[in-house]
C-alpha cells in the first residue's frame, strides 16, 4: 500500500515538475504580452507558452547561479519559477483591469475640454475639420496630377 502512496506522490511530482519547467511560466509570461484571450490562437498560444518557458527556466536558472550566487536546487529553482509565474499573473491581471477601464475618447475629450459643447467651440471645431478636409483634397489631388492645370 506504501508502494502505491509513494508511486501516486512520484507521478504528481514528476508532472508539477514538468508543468513549471515546460509550459506554466510561458504561459503567464505570454498572458503579459498577448493579455486578451483572443489574440493568439490556441494551438499558438500552447507552443510558444512551451518555448518561453524553457527559456524562462534557463534564464532562472542562470540568473540564480551565476548573478545571486544561489545554489540551484530543487526547492530554489520550484520557488523562482512560482515566483515569475506569480509576478506575471499580477502584471496581466493589472493590465486586463487597465484595459477594461480604458476611457473612451469622449470621456477624456470632457475632461480635458469642458467648454467643447458651447457654440464657439463647435465652430472651431468645425473650422478645423473643414480645413482638414480641404487639405486632404488638395494633397490627394496634388498626387495624382490630373487636376492641377500644368503652367
Amino acid at each position: 500500500m506504501t508502494d502505491i502512496i509513494a508511486l501516486v506522490l512520484a507521478s504528481a511530482r514528476l508532472f508539477t515538475a514538468l508543468a513549471f519547467l515546460l509550459f506554466l511560466p510561458g504561459f503567464a509570461l505570454l498572458l503579459v504580452f498577448y493579455p486578451k484571450s483572443g489574440d493568439l490562437p490556441f494551438f499558438e498560444r500552447i507552443v510558444l507558452s512551451s518555448i518561453v518557458s524553457i527559456g524562462a527556466t534557463i534564464g532562472v536558472f542562470l540568473a540564480l547561479d551565476l548573478i545571486l550566487g544561489v545554489e540551484t536546487t530543487a526547492v530554489n529553482s520550484f520557488l523562482s519559477l512560482l515566483i515569475i509565474t506569480l509576478l506575471a499573473l499580477v502584471v496581466w491581471r493589472t493590465e486586463l483591469f487597465f484595459i477594461q477601464r480604458r476611457p473612451t475618447w469622449h470621456s477624456v475629450r470632457s475632461l480635458i475640454l469642458p467648454g467643447v459643447n458651447s457654440r464657439p467651440a463647435r465652430e472651431i471645431i468645425r473650422v478645423f475639420q473643414a480645413c482638414e478636409i480641404r487639405a486632404r483634397s488638395f494633397l490627394g489631388k496634388n498626387r495624382a496630377g490630373s487636376d492641377r492645370k500644368k503652367e
